[in-house]
């Protein structure tokens, strides 16, 4: 039997723990007890065994009970003597496990079960090559993992070994266990972006540093100013990403790339830069057109910072046309915001039915939008056309009795790129021009002048293309019809103006063409030239005051022989010695109301009435009836007058 000498001193301090100490020592039945109540910090109890320094006898129990009214620790300090103990063995960690992640190591390990609780865990380690220095790292006893810190140490071998310890020694040590933190490769290096209609395909080339440790590529990339990054893993025997950008074009990505290995991640890449495709690049065959919807989903809002641009051209002797449908973007002032460019023009806010033509065979669109609200976008069209047409040619004008024949031939270049041609005339009445628009198979026109005969006209043309107009023909100018072809048999005819009494042309031209199997008569029943029509001629005399065969406004002329300039000069009776004549007027630059009425007679049917003429009082004394003959000089002089029962030769030749 081992004798055991116990003197136990108990020490109350500031410490906490539970209020009441037992200690109890199973030996015998015997008991020996004494209790020690409310106690406060700073006393000091000592006690012993029975017969202390005596050894203790067998079957002895001995209780000390210590208690205090407030929560206090107790400190207990044994002197013992002869002392043989029996201490709980101590059992190492188990199951100890080691994980590399970036500048550390994640230890873990499990805790056999044991009697003691005021054990410590020990961690100890070294770095290689051991230079006899240990580091340790004291935890709790309830401790099952621990992190250390390999920032500064990163890619070294490392030696770990762990233990319990308590008052009463250490347990044994767990095996050195090696681990390397492996510190991060270089990132990868050639980092190239391509953009695809569809796609953006982000390739790299392996580091060069330790290739074969990398467990994942991490491709981190942003779409856009404000977005949060995107993060994925790729397996280390792919070197490239394709990435889809169906919900996102035009919109810039920045990519960087980095390795990962069991020491962690590591450093990005500098950043790639490449945005979204957005846009196309096509050539446009001729008529052919391409419409562009913008986004491709109606009534939704564009994404902000997008940047698109279609690329479009044709053939060399082809022009652009565009037209904006509809346009619903963000307004700003000089459109410094959302805008869409086409060619040199810039649009914003809200547009509809745009037409521009490009004129030239290449046409660069581009949408772009800021950071802030958007629009719904935008709806166009792009045709390919002919440059404008050369104008018409050889245009030609002749009068007929209710209207003028304009005819024309086609160009002789570029004549395919015509869609129509414009007609354009106008006259004194008109306030402005009046535009016909003729296919491009018409090659004649008739104007329609029953409403304003013998006035001037003024008529021109131009191309229509799909590209544009050709510039303006000459103007030509003719006079719509008046008058008429007179055949004169056994009958009377007469010559009226137009709009008779009401008839105040400007500018004018009648003519009136009769025919006879004899001699006629024309006989003037009624005139009025305006008082302000300057003549030139004496209608006595003949004379025209030096001014060749000229009048200035109202004219009135027969078959080209002699001019007539007011009324006071017409005669009241003409004789006709020609078969055929000519009598015209003319008004230039005429304000006034212009009548003329003329009955016209074979000299036939007058001389079977020729004693009733004789008889009646239509020459008066002195009045002459001129007979005008083709013999006419130019300078209005008359060689001669026949006068019914007189004769007077009035020539100076």
């Amino acid at each position: 039997m081992s004798t055991i000498k116990l003197e136990y001193t108990i020490d109350v301090s500031h410490e906490q723990c539970e209020s009441g100490l037992y200690l109890s020592e199973i030996l015998t039945s015997v008991v020996c007890s004494q209790s020690y109540r409310n106690t406060t910090v700073g006393d000091v109890i000592s006690f012993n065994s029975p017969g202390y320094p005596e050894d203790i006898l067998p079957r002895v129990v001995c209780i000390w009970h210590v208690s205090s009214q407030s929560d206090v620790w107790y400190k207990i300090l044994a002197v013992t003597h002869n002392l043989n103990l029996f201490v709980p063995a101590l059992h190492p960690p188990q199951n100890i496990s080691i994980l590399t992640s970036n500048k550390v190591f994640h230890i873990s390990w499990d805790l056999q079960s044991t009697d003691f609780f005021d054990f410590t865990v020990v961690m100890s380690y070294f770095t290689y090559p051991f230079n006899g220095t240990w580091t340790e790292v004291i935890l709790e006893s309830n401790t099952t993992g621990h992190v250390i810190d390999t920032s500064k140490n990163r890619g070294q071998k490392y030696g770990i070994t762990l233990f319990l310890r308590s008052q009463y020694g250490e347990s044994t040590h767990t095996e050195i266990i090696d681990a390397r933190s492996d510190k991060p490769t270089n990132p990868p290096h050639d980092v190239d972006v391509i953009t695809r209609s569809s796609s953006i395909i982000l390739s790299w080339k392996r580091p060069m540093d330790r290739p074969q440790v990398i467990q994942h590529y991490i491709v981190k990339y942003q779409i856009g100013r404000y977005s949060a990054d995107h993060m994925m893993k790729i397996t280390p025997n792919k070197t490239y990403l394709n990435i889809a950008t169906a919900e996102s074009q035009g919109q810039m990505f920045a990519f960087k790339i980095a390795s990962e290995t069991n020491g962690g991640v590591g450093h990005f890449s500098k950043a790639a830069f490449i945005r979204a495709a957005c846009g196309v690049t096509k050539f446009i065959l001729p008529r052919q057109s391409k419409i562009i919807i913008f986004p491709g989903h109606s009534q939704a809002p564009y994404l902000p910072n997008v940047q698109c641009t279609w690329s479009l051209n044709t053939g060399v002797s082809l022009w652009f046309k565009i037209n904006i449908d509809t346009l619903n973007l963000e307004h700003s002032d000089g459109c410094q915001k959302d805008y869409l460019q086409v060619g040199n023009s810039t649009f914003c806010g809200s547009l509809y039915n745009k037409e521009i033509v490009q004129r030239i065979n290449t046409v660069k669109i581009m949408f772009v939008s800021d950071g802030d609200i958007g629009g719904i976008g935008f709806i166009l069209s792009v045709s390919a056309v002919g440059t404008p047409p050369d104008k018409p040619r050889n245009i030609s004008i002749i009068p007929a009795t209710y209207g003028l024949v304009v005819t024309w031939e086609r160009p002789l270049y570029k004549s395919d790129f015509i869609q129509s041609y414009s007609l354009f005339y106008e006259h004194e009445y008109t306030s402005k021009p009046v535009k016909i628009l003729l296919s491009k198979q018409q090659l004649s026109y008739v104007i329609d002048t029953t409403k304003y005969p013998g006035i001037r006209f003024e008529i021109w043309m131009i191309s229509n293309g799909d590209g544009g107009t050709s510039s303006e023909t000459s103007h030509v100018s003719a006079f719509s019809g008046c008058g008429e072809n007179i055949n004169l048999s056994n009958t009377s005819s007469f010559i009226i103006t137009p709009f008779y009494g009401k008839w105040r042309p400007r500018d004018a031209f009648c003519k009136w063409h009769v025919t006879s199997h004899f001699s006629f008569l024309l006989h003037v029943i009624d005139v009025q030239f305006p008082q302000s029509n300057s003549s030139r001629c004496d209608h006595v005399t003949g004379q025209c005051n030096h001014v060749t065969n000229r009048c200035d406004g109202i004219t009135l002329e027969i078959s080209n022989n002699d001019k007539i300039c007011d009324q006071q000069g017409v005669m009241k009776t003409y004789i006709i010695h020609e078969k055929e004549a000519d009598i015209s007027l003319t008004a230039r630059n005429n304000v006034e109301v212009i009548k003329l009425f003329l009955k016209i007679s074979s000299i036939e049917l007058m001389d079977t009435t020729s004693s009733a003429m004789t008889k009646q009082s239509v020459l008066t004394s002195g009045e002459f009836l001129p007979v005008l003959l083709r013999s006419f000089t130019t300078n209005c002089h008359i060689k001669q007058f026949h006068v019914r029962g007189k004769f007077k030769n009035t020539s100076k030749h």
